[in-house]
């Protein structure tokens, strides 16, 4: 089976993949809205990808409301997604890229587990950011007094108690994160 295939694409979403250095194929014919592209299939996955990335990074609620969504790319994006879904439908994928259901249940589970530990890790580091927030406030140098005994001046409290705050933070999540 082929390696490389010829498809259509809207121009917008093919020029801001390749201007981010990714590979896409050669170029057939150019226009306004849209592209004929001569691509590997290696470069198609990737193109799909980076579609799927754009539509879900733009469906997001917060980037909405924060106005930091590029409603036009995320229609391009679409439309890529529907145009190589059309293409993959009527033209297939070569054989040697089909993955059996074994090995798409084992890419399922590593990307489940990277998942996963990405939330722990953003946890780890929120709570982490609220500690040493904490440690900053102004009820804690009376605490440190109350402990140690002494006083400290504002600027010498986090330094006091950042090390206690790591030592009891990272005490706590130990073998939660590498």
């Amino acid at each position: 089976m082929e390696t490389t295939t010829q498809i259509t694409i809207p121009t917008k979403f093919y020029d801001d993949h390749v201007s981010r250095g990714l590979g896409g194929g050669i170029v057939i014919k150019s226009g306004v809205k849209l592209s004929t592209v001569e691509i590997n299939y290696a470069d198609l996955c990737d193109l799909l990808g980076d579609a799927n990335y754009y539509i879900e990074l733009y469906d997001d609620k917060e980037i909405r409301q924060a106005g930091e969504a590029d409603l036009g790319l995320q229609g391009s994006a679409k439309s890529t997604k529907r145009r190589i879904e059309a293409h993959v439908a009527e033209h297939g994928w070569p054989e040697e890229i089909v993955l059996t259901a074994e090995e798409i249940a084992i890419k399922e589970a590593e990307y489940k587990a990277d998942q996963e530990h990405l939330q722990k890790v953003r946890l780890y580091l929120d709570a982490k950011f609220d500690a040493r927030k904490v440690a900053r406030e102004a009820f804690m140098k009376d605490m440190y007094f109350h402990e140690k005994n002494e006083w400290l001046s504002d600027r010498d409290l986090q330094a006091a108690w950042k090390e206690e705050f790591d030592v009891k933070f990272d005490a706590e999540w130990e073998g939660e994160i590498p």
